[in-house]
C-alpha cells in the first residue's frame, strides 16, 4: 500500500475492538491508526461487559489515550464534543 493511501485509510476509517482483546491486536492497531481512531467496543451481548471493562482497565497505556479508547473518539466521531 502506498503512502498516500495508507494516510487516506488513517484520515477516514476508525476501528473497534469488537470484544476481540488481545493486547498485541491493540498495540498492532495503535501503532497503525494511532489513538485517535480506535473505538471500544465490547460486542454485547456476544462478550459480557465485565471482561471488556477489565481488559480496557489493565491497559498500561496513559490516560489520555485510555480515555480516548473509552469515549473520546467516539465523542469526534458522532461529533458530540
Amino acid at each position: 500500500m502506498g503512502q498516500q493511501t495508507a494516510q487516506t485509510l488513517r484520515n477516514h476509517a476508525y476501528l473497534t475492538t469488537r470484544g476481540i482483546f488481545t493486547r498485541s491486536l491493540l498495540d498492532a492497531a495503535l501503532a497503525t491508526f494511532g489513538s485517535d481512531r480506535i473505538l471500544f467496543s465490547a460486542d454485547y451481548p456476544y462478550v459480557p461487559n465485565a471482561p471488556s471493562r477489565a481488559f480496557l482497565n489493565g491497559l498500561q497505556i496513559a490516560p489520555a489515550d485510555s480515555d480516548k479508547l473509552a469515549y473520546g473518539d467516539a465523542d469526534m466521531m458522532l461529533k458530540l464534543v
